[in-house]
C-alpha cells in the first residue's frame, strides 16, 4: 500500500498555468502537496486510487460537464469522495455554480478571488479534515447551576475544529465550556470556547472523555493553534 504524506493532499484540475501557479503560491506555506491533472480520463483515474483532502477545480462552461465531474469526484469508488471541494468560476457565473453547494460542492469562489479569500476557504476545509495525535494538558471550565467547575485533563488528538479529551468529568452533549490548552515551550495557553459534541465509547476508543467542538477564540489564538498543527504535520 502506498504510504501517505503527512502533508495536506490537494488536487487541482481545469486551471491554466497562471491560475494554478497563483493557487500553489497561496497555499504552499501551509504544508500542502499539490497534484495537477487535466480534464480527461486522468481525473477519474487518480481519484479512484488516491485520497485527497481538498479538490480545487475550474468550473466548466456547460452544466452537464459540471454534473459529470461531481459524479466522478463523489462516486462510491472514489477514494476522495469525502474531500472538501472548491469550485472556481467566472465571476458572472458564481451564482449559478452556488446552486451546487451542498450537492457535491463545499465552496464556490470567483476566479479573481483574493489570495486571502482562497487561503481561508481552503484552510477551513483542511482544518476539518486533519486531526493530529497530541497529548497536552488542557483545563476545562464549566459553569453549572451558577457554579464554576474546573477540570484538568489531557487532549488525545486535536484539529482546528475540535479536540478529543481524556477526562473523568463527563458532561452532557451540548454543554458549553471554556478551555486553556497548554503548549510545551509556550508561556501562555491557547484559550477559547467550545461545546461538548459527544461522549467517548471507552471500549471502542480506549479513551474515557469527550469530544469537543471549538466555538470561539481570538484570531491570535486561532493562528497559534494552526501553527501548532502545522508543526505536528511536519
Amino acid at each position: 500500500m502506498e504510504s501517505r504524506s503527512h502533508n495536506h493532499q490537494v488536487l487541482l484540475t481545469g486551471f491554466d498555468d497562471q491560475e494554478a501557479v497563483r493557487i500553489v503560491a497561496t497555499l504552499s506555506p501551509f504544508g500542502v502537496d499539490f497534484h495537477r491533472v487535466p480534464w480527461n480520463e486522468s481525473l477519474s483515474g487518480i481519484v479512484s486510487y488516491r485520497e485527497f483532502d481538498v479538490i480545487l477545480f475550474r468550473c466548466p462552461a456547460r452544466s452537464r460537464d459540471l454534473i459529470r465531474i461531481l459524479e466522478v469526484l463523489r462516486g462510491d469508488d472514489a477514494f476522495s469522495r469525502h474531500a472538501g471541494i472548491v469550485a472556481f468560476a467566472d465571476p458572472l457565473r458564481v451564482g449559478w455554480v452556488q446552486r451546487h453547494v451542498g450537492r457535491g460542492v463545499n465552496r464556490v469562489l470567483p476566479l479573481d478571488a483574493s489570495t486571502d479569500t482562497i487561503r481561508e476557504a481552503v484552510l477551513s476545509l483542511l482544518d476539518v479534515a486533519r486531526r493530529f495525535p497530541l497529548r497536552a494538558p488542557v483545563q476545562l471550565s464549566v459553569e453549572r447551576d451558577d457554579q464554576l467547575t474546573t477540570a484538568h485533563c489531557n487532549t488525545e488528538n486535536l484539529s482546528m475544529s475540535g479536540m478529543l479529551v481524556s477526562c473523568s468529568h463527563l458532561l452532557p452533549v451540548g454543554s458549553p465550556l471554556e478551555f486553556a490548552l497548554t503548549i510545551p515551550g509556550e508561556e501562555q495557553p491557547i484559550r477559547g470556547k467550545a461545546k461538548v459534541a459527544r461522549v467517548t465509547d471507552p471500549k471502542r476508543e480506549r479513551v474515557l472523555g469527550i469530544g469537543a467542538s471549538f466555538v470561539e477564540f481570538s484570531e491570535n489564538h486561532r493562528t497559534r493553534l494552526r501553527s501548532l498543527l502545522i508543526r505536528q504535520a511536519s
